[in-house]
């Protein structure tokens, strides 16, 4: 499933996936189970990576929240061409949008 990912970014955007998956496996052993806590990466059958009330019961609610707010990022960062007009386009000051991108390790 790792190999057969789209990577939209660079080798840091795998690297931090890895050690996330590690973070939240069970175990020594990164396995397919271990997936479904990334669904942003790897949605599970029938889930809509839109429909963020699907996690209800499987994430707590600061997880939910930080996957639709990276989502909301990346999205808006298709409409906008600086932190400066992201920031505008969320209606958030500038320092925060450059605090939150580095968060997510998004960049323009």
């Amino acid at each position: 499933m790792l190999i057969h990912h789209q990577w939209k970014g660079n080798v840091r955007e795998l690297k931090n996936v890895i050690e996330r998956l590690y973070l939240y496996s069970e175990d020594d052993r990164i396995t397919e189970k271990d997936l479904s806590c990334l669904p942003e990466l790897f949605p599970p059958d029938g889930y809509s990576i839109h429909d963020y009330t699907a996690l209800l019961g499987k994430r707590y609610m600061p997880d939910i929240l930080n996957i639709f707010e990276e989502r909301l990022l990346k999205e808006s960062m298709k409409q906008s061409d600086s932190t400066y007009s992201l920031a505008k386009l969320l209606g958030i000051s500038q320092a925060t949008v450059v605090r939150k991108l580095q968060k997510y390790n998004l960049k323009f």
